[in-house]
């Protein structure tokens, strides 16, 4: 069961559609607290998956939680990508700090930013009907116009004839990196009849095989492990539409992202007119600059052109359709199990329907043994299996949903109460970011791609030994890019690039250099054999260790008591699962 399953039936959101309906669209919403509006918003995006939604924040931090209950509300948390329909638009730039000379700002770009913007527009472009959620620091940020974008997208399809001349050309037009391995976004890389390129608008690169000047295969794929990951029968490559211009790129039109969304899509705002003064103000600082950043008047003026729902307690119009809801944020209970039976028990006997939700089952496990305990001998819970816990004299349910939402609240109208148990723990709750791809084995990658000739490695089957760059060679009649390794008596081992995984840089105590392994000899594999039958040593005396601890008498804890699992759950801090296995260990 999902919040949105009570919310598309609820008084608000019907006549929030009724009034769509009739054509208003100035709509000022007041009384929405905690996750309340996220659930209004995701119930909406349901009911109309033909519009687009534009949900504005207030800062950063607001946008991150706003999207994390949505992804939740909507049931897209593990979804693809390509298969979300809400998403991200962050401002391009992770930090910044006043320029000396001309008092503008200097900014330093984030790839994985530009990457999230790009997704965006692409999709949008694309045609797909996107909740979009947002804050002032990136929608000061211009973006491509949907002409510039289709003009700067280089589609591949499977089976045309588009030949590698023209591709790579195409790229360099870009200002694509031509490099030896693909990590990150922005670099392009060739090898025989292969071009591995990757897009600023996906999470993994391309790889595009050719035959002769026919496209014969797509395909995204993990450039840590250079394992595929999907199939593809068309791409679109788009370099990066951040890029100021320079002396051999001209950036063409550049818009506010309000210009994507048109007259039947919806814009949830809360408190517009503060929006457009830190628009304005963060366009003041990077000094008017009309080309790659927008006023308030230019925010606005594409704006007001959607349908507007405003929250909070005034409104930016003075001619609105006026809604009230009736809400209250999750009480504070400072730990005091006692005092959140009486209020449950309070709403329950005035008839609302019970909602706790849980980040997990163990989280399900510490709420039904605190209940258990902390009441009265008169008034005991009981734990209904698989519905949750009632209370015996009021017969009371709640209903335990496994999801993160940030903050619960009260909704008075539909006689609902939803409680998030990291509110009722009082532990800390962080928005979750999706994670475009492991940096830091990326990054790895990118320091072995980056190994000097002369210095050592280490080939899982070969042993070790001395890195002396990459060359091409003809295999079969193709051309392949290969890595040279040397060896013992200067003998010469060629790697393919897909035995990457294979291949270490050689590390070695005090820094002494190692020996060279000979090709042909048995030597690497007999210390391998050597190696195995140490650890098989270690691992029977190990054995034999705890074989002799588990036969060994020990002393049986009782389990853990209701002050025990109160103390567990006042710890601000959910547990790493290091920290759970040592407790469960």
């Amino acid at each position: 069961m999902l919040l949105t399953d009570i919310y598309s039936k609820s008084k608000v959101v019907d006549t929030l559609g009724k009034l769509l309906a009739k054509g208003s669209n100035r709509i000022h919403i007041n009384g929405m607290v905690g996750s309340m509006p996220a659930a209004v918003m995701a119930s909406m995006a349901l009911m109309q998956r033909d519009k687009g939604q534009l949900v504005i924040a207030n800062n950063k931090e607001e946008a991150y939680y706003l999207l994390n209950d949505i992804e939740t509300m909507l049931d897209e948390v593990e979804y693809d990508l390509d298969m979300k329909r809400a998403l991200l638009f962050p401002a391009s730039y992770k930090k910044s700090r006043r320029g000396s000379d001309d008092g503008g700002a200097l900014l330093e770009t984030d790839n994985a930013n530009v990457m999230q913007r790009s997704e965006v527009i692409k999709q949008m472009n694309a045609g797909r009907n996107l909740v979009v959620v947002t804050y002032p620091e990136a929608l000061v940020e211009k973006v491509a116009s949907k002409r510039t974008l289709t003009r700067n997208t280089l589609r591949i399809a499977k089976g045309s004839t588009i030949g590698m001349d023209h591709v790579m050309d195409v790229l360099q037009d870009y200002e694509f990196e031509h490099v030896d391995f693909v990590v990150e976004p922005g670099q392009f890389a060739l090898r025989g009849g292969i071009i591995d390129v990757f897009s600023f608008a996906n999470d993994y690169p391309y790889r595009i095989e050719f035959f002769d000047d026919e496209v014969d295969s797509l395909r995204t794929f993990d450039p840590v492990t250079q394992l595929s990951v999907k199939q593809y029968d068309q791409i679109s490559i788009l370099p990066n539409m951040e890029r100021r211009s320079t002396d051999t790129v001209t950036i063409e039109e550049k818009v506010p992202l309000t210009k994507y969304f048109g007259s039947d899509d919806l814009v949830w705002v809360q408190g517009l007119m503060m929006v457009s003064e830190k628009i304005e103000s963060l366009y003041a600082n990077a000094g008017k600059d009309d080309t790659y950043y927008c006023s308030a008047n230019d925010f606005l003026k594409e704006l007001l052109g959607c349908r507007i729902v405003e929250m909070g307690n005034s409104s930016y119009f003075t001619q609105c359709e006026k809604v009230d809801t009736q809400s209250a944020i999750q009480p504070s209970f400072n730990k005091q199990f006692d005092m959140l039976l009486s209020t449950l028990r309070e709403y329950r006997e005035r008839g609302y329907r019970m909602l706790i939700t849980i980040a997990n089952e163990k989280q399900q496990h510490r709420l039904e043994k605190v209940f258990a305990t902390a009441e009265t001998e008169a008034d005991l819970m009981s734990i209904a299996k698989g519905k949750g816990l009632k209370l015996n004299t009021t017969l009371t349910q709640v209903e335990f949903l496994q999801c993160q939402i940030n903050h619960g609240f009260i909704d008075d109208d539909e006689h609902l109460v939803c409680f998030t148990d990291h509110e009722i723990f009082e532990r800390y709750h962080k928005y979750t970011v999706r994670d475009l791809r492991d940096t830091h084995q990326a990054l790895t990658l990118k320091e072995l791609f980056e190994l000097k000739p002369g210095d050592f490695v280490t080939h899982i089957d070969y042993g070790v030994g001395r890195f002396s760059g990459l060359e091409k060679i003809t295999n079969n009649g193709h051309t392949q890019e290969v890595i040279r390794l040397m060896y013992k008596n200067n003998d010469t081992l060629y790697i393919s690039i897909h035995g990457l995984h294979k291949i270490s840089r050689y590390v070695g105590k005090d820094g002494s250099a190692p020996t060279l392994n000979r090709l042909g000899s048995n030597t690497w594999q007999v210390l391998k054999q050597k190696t195995k039958k140490q650890v098989k040593d270690i691992a029977k005396d190990l054995i034999a260790l705890y074989a002799k601890r588990k036969a060994s008498r020990g002393f049986a804890y009782s389990g853990d008591s209701y002050l025990q699992e109160q103390l567990e759950a006042s710890f601000f801090f959910e547990d790493t699962p290091d920290q759970l296995k040592a407790t469960q260990e």
